[in-house]
């Protein structure tokens, strides 16, 4: 595992980190996912403001149930 330079690892190992309550590994999953999320939201509710409101209610979600995660494939399946 990759401590140094996030962008390295994978979903799990990052996801692993996160559960250990590690901001940046958060911030790597974020800056990840962040642009084909909000797409993927703006092109089912077609509102920009209401988009953003998903993407930061999920991450929110995320990052409190942190350590309820399992990650069975990969985590843009997930």
């Amino acid at each position: 595992m990759n401590l140094g330079n996030y962008s390295e690892n994978r979903d799990g190992q990052l996801l692993d980190l996160m559960s250990g309550d590690d901001n940046l590994a958060f911030a790597e999953i974020y800056q990840r996912y962040k642009g084909v999320l909000f797409v993927n939201a703006y092109k089912m509710l077609g509102d920009y403001e209401e988009a953003k409101d998903v993407l930061r209610e999920l991450f929110t979600i995320l990052w409190t149930k942190r350590n309820e995660v399992v990650l069975k494939t990969t985590l843009s399946a997930y």
